[in-house]
């Protein structure tokens, strides 16, 4: 379910005042009916519904950068996250935000790999391959 954006929780407000039931509301937003059911307590407590402040660091990196940090490393084996941490997004990270995002990275790789080797899915070119290969061996 997406999140609402500040028109449609605006917008479900009113539908609600206008006597519509909740799940009518949630239904409408494609949301749910705890959703609705949230908003309207924020907006009956604070009068608004804009988004509460919400808690946490705010990322360094975006996910486009930890790809590029991850293939600069995959391309370069040799390569230090000290040097990539001074170098490589022409601004400053720390060398140990570049050793997190490249070896995080390699790991959700290496586990994917390892799922595909486990679990082979076969193709119609192998079967094909797989029987006329049987056929020739038996005669």
């Amino acid at each position: 379910m997406p999140r609402l954006s500040a028109e449609q929780r605006e917008r479900a407000i009113g539908i609600i005042q206008m006597g519509a039931s909740r799940g009518h509301d949630a239904r409408t937003f494609d949301s749910s009916t705890t959703a609705v059911s949230n908003l309207i307590q924020r907006y009956q407590q604070t009068g608004q519904t804009r988004d509460r402040p919400s808690s946490g660091r705010p990322r360094i990196a975006t996910a486009q950068e930890d790809r590029y940090i991850r293939i600069l490393h995959l391309r370069n084996r040799f390569l230090t996250a000290t040097s990539t941490a001074a170098t490589a997004l022409g601004r400053r990270l720390s060398r140990q935000t570049v050793a997190r995002r490249s070896s995080f990275l390699w790991h959700q790789e290496v586990q994917t790999l390892q799922r595909n080797v486990a679990n082979p899915c076969t193709s119609a070119a192998e079967t094909t391959l797989g029987t006329s290969s049987t056929t020739l061996a038996d005669s």
